[in-house]
């Protein structure tokens, strides 16, 4: 008999670990005066909503100054740079992170659709499915394998959302796959005010191997990783790389974490960019 492979509580539990974008707990400790937020491990720092003022390690090379939304109103650099991107969470789309990332990209350049609409109308999705205890399905490069506004879904790569954007951008715009790039060249378009939506992991945590399936067109077998994450890249400096998380807020990570993450996680991203 076949059944969804969201039904039935031992693959529940499964999809709860290990689907895109949930939230764990980062486990640094803090120290909260007034306004600053310090993160005593130097992997990374998360603003807090009611921070104005983050600083990362006492490090005077990353200051930024937010308002309460998150907006940057200031940031002071040695090197590098910071983009000012309304923040979007991920609260009411669990296993939607690499909707909402988009989503944030797409607005910051003017094009105006909400999470709900590219969801709904744009992302291609489908389900697994068990045929006598094996599980069918397809390619997260093609499709959001699950439903992004629950529990359940689990996740899709760039080529997906590269084909969800070319159905509405139009001709004022180019989506661009950028797999396989080298992260380091994205501070190309940082500088020229482009942010860029990368694939990492939640909080920086280690992937796994977390649920395989056989693929529907080839019949290969997809080993799917576990704690995938998708964030936009708004910013740069000499230590860190800098992202509003749907998650965590506006994030910084060290780059040689930010790096390996993103080689284990398929090398991944996509940048969305004005025609000149």
């Amino acid at each position: 008999m076949n059944k969804m492979v969201f039904m039935g509580m031992l693959t529940a539990l499964l999809f709860i670990i290990s689907g895109c974008g949930h939230s764990n707990n980062v486990g640094e400790q803090s120290i909260y005066e007034d306004n600053l937020v310090i993160f005593e491990d130097d992997s990374s720092i998360i603003s807090n909503d009611n921070s104005n003022i983050n600083i990362i390690n006492n490090n005077p090379i990353s200051v930024i100054i937010t308002d309460k939304y998150g907006k940057v109103l200031k940031s002071n650099f040695n090197t590098g740079k910071i983009l000012s991107v309304p923040y979007l969470n991920q609260d009411d789309f669990p296993t939607g992170c690499e909707s909402v990332s988009t989503v944030m990209a797409l607005n910051y350049l003017g094009i105006e659709i909400t999470v709900d609409e590219f969801i709904d109308y744009y992302l291609d999705k489908d389900y697994l499915e068990e045929i006598d205890g094996i599980y069918y399905g397809q390619n997260p490069d093609n499709y959001f394998i699950g439903n992004p506004k629950n529990i359940y879904g689990l996740g899709c790569y760039a080529p997906c959302i590269v084909k969800a954007c070319k159905k509405f951008v139009g001709d004022k715009f180019i989506v661009e796959n950028l797999k396989n790039t080298d992260f380091s060249k994205f501070t190309h378009y940082i500088d020229n005010n482009i942010p860029v939506i990368v694939w990492i992991t939640t909080s920086l945590k280690e992937p796994f191997v977390s649920s395989s399936w056989i693929l529907k067109d080839s019949g290969e077998t997809f080993t799917y990783l576990g704690n995938e994450h998708c964030v936009l890249l708004i910013g740069y400096d000499d230590i860190y790389y800098y992202f509003n998380d749907p998650i965590d807020g506006i994030t910084a990570y060290r780059k040689d974490i930010v790096e390996q993450r993103y080689i284990q996680m398929g090398s991944n991203a996509v940048v969305i960019k004005p025609i000149q």
